[in-house]
């Protein structure tokens, strides 16, 4: 698929790209801090700090043996959210300082259809509220980052 983002100027790009840098967006990046490291589909926690949960197509053995790990997983329906390829669940056990934001702006301005992928829906979004708000695994100061970022920006 040819990008867009060479038709217009950067600066452009840049100033529109920000619009989509929000709480509930669901980019995708490279992930170095995973195992093995790979593209992952994430969703923004917050933007200042830049925190993201990471999005994954399946729940792994360990979280589903495991009350608390498993009661911070968030199912994500395909049929709701085109933009991934089949349901998915965002893990909201451990939130990831993996990027910067000024990274995430130009991986958005260099190849923007490949990195933004969509913003989950409101529903799923107050299940992420309820999940994180009730979260034995997140520290309460990010908790509380998490839940203002994600209402704020955000109609839920």
């Amino acid at each position: 698929m040819v990008s867009l983002s060479n038709a217009f100027p950067a600066e452009l790009i840049a100033v529109q790209s920000t619009q989509y840098i929000k709480a509930g967006t669901v980019i995708r990046l490279f992930c170095d801090f995973t195992t093995p490291p790979k593209f992952k589909y994430l969703m923004i926690a917050t933007v200042e700090p830049l925190q993201v949960f990471i999005i994954n197509s399946e729940i792994p053995e360990f979280i589903k043996r495991n009350e608390s790990l498993l009661a911070d997983q968030v199912d994500i329906p395909h049929k709701d959210h085109q933009f991934l390829t089949h349901d998915s669940v965002l893990n909201c056990i451990e939130v990831h300082r993996a990027f910067n934001i000024s990274h995430l702006k130009s991986e958005l301005v260099a190849n923007f259809s490949e990195v933004y992928k969509g913003i989950l829906k409101p529903y799923i979004l107050r299940n992420v509220v309820d999940v994180v708000e009730n979260s034995e695994n997140l520290p309460l100061k990010t908790k509380k980052q998490i839940i203002q970022a994600i209402k704020q920006d955000n109609e839920i």
